[in-house]
């Protein structure tokens, strides 16, 4: 295991969500866990993305947890596509 990610946030920054996901396509699968950030002074959103080896060992605890939870909350939400948006 690699040393943990250390998220670095500037002063007006936030942590707002913490998304574990399990993402796979032919031949590969990856679990990594994004974190959103919002300044407040700016409105900016980034994410960042802790890669499996780069847990703490409480988020390798919750990870499992959380991302069924997530994945409800997904399904939860009422989404339609709009054509020809972009």
């Amino acid at each position: 295991m690699t040393k943990p990610l250390t998220i670095m946030l500037n002063p007006n920054e936030q942590i707002v969500a913490v998304t574990p996901e399990i993402c796979s396509g032919p031949g590969w699968v990856n679990a990594p866990t994004w974190v959103h950030i919002v300044d407040y002074s700016t409105a900016k959103h980034r994410a960042e993305c802790i890669q499996p080896d780069e847990r703490t060992p409480a988020l390798d605890v919750l990870f499992s947890a959380a991302e069924a939870m997530q994945g409800s909350l997904l399904a939860a939400v009422p989404t339609k596509t709009v054509k020809g948006k972009t």
